[in-house]
């Protein structure tokens, strides 16, 4: 009864982090403007649900960019298919939940995209070899998720807000 409790200290998130508040459904418009915004070549988009993956990447699709969904029930055909199209730079998004984008033999993206807050902070580092060292990673937070992010960039972090550009207003 008098044991004692391993408490894990939350891992820092990464330096080059910046985040957004914005609805659910502005989430769309936001990568759009994120992707427009800064020279990305190559992208991967988190998500939490292989669900999500699917509808993210049919959006990206409508929107103009090359993306695919990356899931636990893509097959292996189609998962080499798709890293040999982001290796090769005719793809411009992977969007995947975690597990998906670590597990398969795609190489880092230029810029990583939380599409929803992490539900634990640690996630940030667990998602690092997603993307090229120094590139940067962004953080779309919605409702509650706005609570946690703005703790996390209070903690003398170099974590930062960002404001989404609208289209139109100068670089």
């Amino acid at each position: 009864p008098e044991a004692d409790r391993l408490v894990s200290e939350p891992v820092p998130p990464p330096s080059n982090l910046t985040w957004f508040g914005v609805e659910g459904a502005e989430k769309l418009e936001a990568v759009t403007l994120i992707l427009d915004r800064h020279p990305i070549p190559k992208a991967m988009v988190l998500v939490r649900t292989a669900s999500d993956a699917d509808a993210v990447a049919s959006s990206l699709n409508l929107s103009g960019y090359t993306a695919e969904a990356l899931t636990a029930e893509t097959t292996a055909t189609a998962r080499e298919r798709i890293a040999k199209r982001f290796r090769q730079g005719t793809l411009t998004v992977v969007v995947g939940t975690l597990k998906s984008l670590l597990g398969g033999e795609l190489e880092p993206g230029e810029a990583l995209i939380h599409w929803d807050w992490p539900l634990d902070d640690n996630a940030f580092a667990s998602a690092e070899p997603l993307c090229r060292e120094g590139g940067p990673v962004f953080g779309l937070a919605s409702g509650r998720e706005q609570v946690r992010a703005r703790s996390v960039s209070r903690r003398g972090s170099p974590v930062r807000f960002g404001r989404i550009p609208i289209l139109g207003e100068p670089s």
